[in-house]
């Protein structure tokens, strides 16, 4: 059996050799990759080694350049099996291997006992790659127990203590995080005289008068611990392998995210498991004293005789749960399906409904914390990719922008000869500010060109994307599972719902001075509050952030007027055909195309005088313009079932004229 073992340099690669010796199943040739250092050619030395770009955590360009040497190895050689314990080279390589039908495995780090790392949430998204954690405590759901890499350990006393004379200070391989601070506060506790070994990283020590060291190959720096009384570290799973191996029982010291020492906290917990199992002493670096160097001197380390191999393989239980998941996909391949990156899930979603479709959203907005764009690209081209192979689905519609997602759907097409529909929003054609969509114009024509048609807001781009070649057509929002709101009565403070994401294109500042003149009229604004603009509001302005769908449901319910406004002429807000949906009093711009679709709308231009105006006028004529709403959401079904009818006939298969020039 031939294995790629993938991981960044330190701790991970120290972890994942000692995991590799635990294998269930034999393994007679290897890969290893991971960054180039003295410590990895040291630790791997006789292997067979890919070295790949060094990654800071959370760089998402080095996870990206990654990924292309990953496509370079996995492309030239075949495996039967991925292992990695993390942490970016994870990312870049193991959704690929086993998109390339490898079976690949994840271990989260041992330092990781109350939940995933941000490299185990990512790998989350990655269809097919098998979790595993080493704490059972968070077991469950796609992570599995596998063992801990300390099992193989177990703690004794010395029974020949002798006196502190050598000692080893090690604080990792990390060339991106200092810890001066341990260093600092060893030098009045350390025994005078002793013979010490520095291995300092990129910890700034000139002027401590230590003979200090940046870098120390793994196995001159072991052969010193096994030598020395006391061993000194920071808390890296790395570093205390080291030490358990060479025998020794070490002080361990976590470095803290609150001084810059590290991304996280979460050497605490590694620091915590040892001490627990009475294999380290754990110190912080404000409490370390004599006494505690002394403790650890006085104990030892020795390897269990046969420890258990690890539990990697198909978690118990799990045989029928894939059975039925096959056959869940084998009914539903070859659907359409609707591919959307990030902000334009809940259009995907209802028209993926109206025509019968699934639905594939990479990403959505919300409160979570997403990781960096490079990164979501890279993981949301995995899901989409594995998605269209295991399912290849008759027709896709993808979503524009980004512009990544509808060039592998046209590519998809190209190869199947399956049809293609780009869903084309005014930024894709740099409209709304989106200088991205400016730049993408070559490649964006050609996609357009290859597309069976491109949904566009209105006929403005139609004429634009006929002139590229492409055969475009005008689809607003559906109807979904909307229906008319209660009707109400404004209150005594009248409530107004600007639907917002504070993106380049909306007139919030306008809408706060706005607010400033309507003090006895309550705002209230959706969207990342992180992005809002940072003048003062006044009391009767109240961001709420971005809602779930049944809180926005009811924000809209409880509005007397929604305001859905756009500084980019073109633009159809979303919002605006949910208030029509709902039957809600409606504020939009005086924009001739709005005032096409919204006729029974309080039009107003993106200045607080007249959003100003335009909300009295909304209010003192809200049962007029209630009763018109019934009117207004009858207009826009009956153009709805027209253009969704036109979209049906495009992608039915084998329509003959259906596909334009250049296809």
């Amino acid at each position: 059996m031939r294995a790629l073992f993938v991981a960044n340099g330190g701790g991970h690669l120290k972890e994942l050799i000692h995991l590799s010796q635990r294998l269930p199943f034999p393994v007679d040739e290897s890969l290893w990759v991971t960054f180039d250092s003295p410590q990895s050619r040291s630790l791997l030395r006789g292997q067979e080694v890919r070295y790949v770009r060094y990654s800071s955590p959370r760089d998402g360009w080095a996870t990206l350049v990654n990924f292309m040497a990953a496509i370079r190895i996995l492309r030239r050689d075949r495996f039967d099996v991925a292992v990695s314990t993390g942490a970016t080279v994870a990312v870049s390589f193991l959704p690929l291997a086993r998109l390339l039908g490898t079976p690949s495995h994840y271990v989260e780090s041992a330092t990781r006992s109350d939940g995933p790392s941000l490299t185990g949430r990512l790998l989350r998204w990655a269809p097919g790659v098998q979790l595993y954690t080493q704490h059972a405590s968070w077991a469950g759901g796609r992570w599995s127990f596998a063992g801990s890499v300390f099992d193989q350990f177990e703690s004794t006393a010395d029974p020949d203590r002798a006196a502190i004379k050598r000692v080893v200070v090690t604080v990792g391989a990390s060339e991106t995080y200092s810890f001066e601070r341990l260093i600092r506060a060893l030098l009045p506790i350390l025994p005078p005289g002793a013979d010490i070994l520095w291995q300092t990283g990129c910890a700034d020590v000139e002027g401590l008068g230590i003979d200090a060291r940046r870098q120390v190959p793994a196995l001159e720096l072991e052969a010193a611990m096994r030598d020395a009384e006391l061993v000194i570290s920071h808390a890296g799973v790395g570093s205390a392998l080291s030490a358990l191996e060479s025998g020794r029982r070490p002080v361990l010291v976590p470095r803290e995210r609150s001084f810059g020492e590290h991304v996280d906290d979460h050497q605490f917990q590694i620091a915590e498991d040892l001490g627990a199992r009475n294999l380290a002493v754990a110190r912080r670096v404000d409490e370390l004293r004599v006494e505690d160097l002394e403790e650890a001197a006085a104990g030892r380390v020795r390897g269990v005789g046969r420890p258990a191999p690890i539990a990697i393989g198909a978690p118990p239980g799990r045989r029928r749960s894939r059975r039925v998941r096959r056959s869940v996909a084998s009914a539903r391949r070859g659907r359409p399906v609707f591919v959307a990156w990030g902000a334009i899930a809940g259009r995907s979603h209802e028209l993926a409904e109206a025509l019968d479709a699934d639905v594939l959203s990479c990403f959505p907005p919300g409160t979570t914390r997403r990781p960096s764009a490079p990164v979501r690209y890279l993981l949301s081209t995995l899901r989409t990719v594995g998605y269209l192979v295991a399912r290849r689905p008759r027709a896709v519609i993808v979503t524009n922008p980004p512009i990544i997602p509808a060039l592998l759907a046209v590519a998809y097409a190209r190869i199947t000869g399956r049809v293609v529909v780009i869903d084309d929003h005014p930024g894709a054609f740099g409209a709304q500010g989106y200088r991205f969509g400016i730049m993408m114009e070559p490649l964006h024509r050609r996609l357009v060109a290859r597309a069976r048609c491109c949904l566009v807001t209105d006929a403005s781009w139609v004429e634009q994307v006929e002139r590229w070649g492409g055969r475009g057509h005008v689809l607003h929002e559906a109807p979904g599972d909307w229906v008319p709101a209660p009707t109400r009565a404004p209150g005594v403070r009248p409530n107004v719902l600007f639907v917002c994401t504070f993106a380049p294109d909306e007139p919030v500042r306008e809408v706060i001075a706005a607010a400033a003149q309507l003090p006895s009229v309550e705002f209230t604004i959706t969207g990342d509050s992180r992005r809002r603009p940072d003048n003062p509001v006044g009391s009767n302005v109240h961001y709420v952030g971005f809602l779930s769908r049944s809180s926005y449901r009811l924000a809209v319910e409880r509005s007397d007027v929604v305001l859905a406004l756009t500084t980019e002429p073109t633009s159809a807000m979303r919002a605006a055909f949910e208030a029509v949906w709902a039957e809600k009093v409606l504020v939009v711009n005086d924009w001739p195309l709005l005032n096409e679709l919204f006729p029974h709308a309080v039009h107003v231009e993106n200045t607080a005088d007249s959003i100003a105006l335009g909300v009295r006028k909304a209010l003192e004529h809200h049962d007029q313009l209630v009763s018109a709403a019934s009117t207004a959401r009858q207009e826009q079904l009956e153009r709805w079932e027209v253009q969704i009818s036109v979209l049906r006939e495009a992608l039915a298969d084998g329509v003959p004229g259906d596909r334009p020039k250049g296809a």
